[in-house]
């Protein structure tokens, strides 16, 4: 628009995006969601957050979810900021493997435990090394696990036939 200021020229960005979000019907509480209590008590404690996938390990399909690190190694996940219902748990211990993995397309981190593999799939090479560095921080201030004992070879052993 020839002629206008920045000022006007801005205005005009504004009305553009109130527009869309009137025909997309969204409110404007909804781009900016406020925390449903249960999460907000978790993010205000926590050492990172962010809103990301994880690939599903059932169907292989990717879901977005919103993500807390917390203080004590635990990686809760909810639907969204606003829905605390179904939260689920990845517990980082000393034995669980953190693998950093990117290209031109992908950047996620796995997140080997004992009972399964998880997949979180970021939008950036800064975010997927911010949490990268944060887990691998916290995973280094664990107490090493402790190594399978040994068998006692001083004890014999002996075994008994039966018919």
């Amino acid at each position: 628009m020839a002629g206008e200021t920045a000022s006007e020229t801005g205005q005009h960005f504004y009305n553009a995006i109130d527009d869309y979000n009137k025909a997309l019907n969204i409110k404007p509480n909804d781009v900016y969601e406020e925390y449903d209590p249960t999460i907000k008590e978790q993010v205000d404690k926590a050492l990172i957050t962010g809103a990301f996938d994880k690939s599903s390990q059932i169907l292989k399909k990717t879901e977005s979810r919103f993500f807390v690190f917390t203080q004590e190694g635990k990686i809760l996940y909810y639907k969204s900021k606003k829905d605390a219902t179904n939260s689920k748990t990845i517990e980082i211990t000393a034995s669980s493997e953190i693998k950093k993995s990117e290209n031109d397309r992908s950047h996620h981190i796995n997140i080997v435990t004992i009972s399964r593999t998880y997949k979180l799939m970021f939008r950036s090479a800064e975010e997927l090394n911010d949490w990268h560095t944060t887990l691998t921080k916290y995973q280094k201030t664990l107490p090493k696990p402790e190594t399978e004992a040994k068998p006692d070879s001083s004890k014999k052993t002996t075994t008994r036939r039966t018919r």
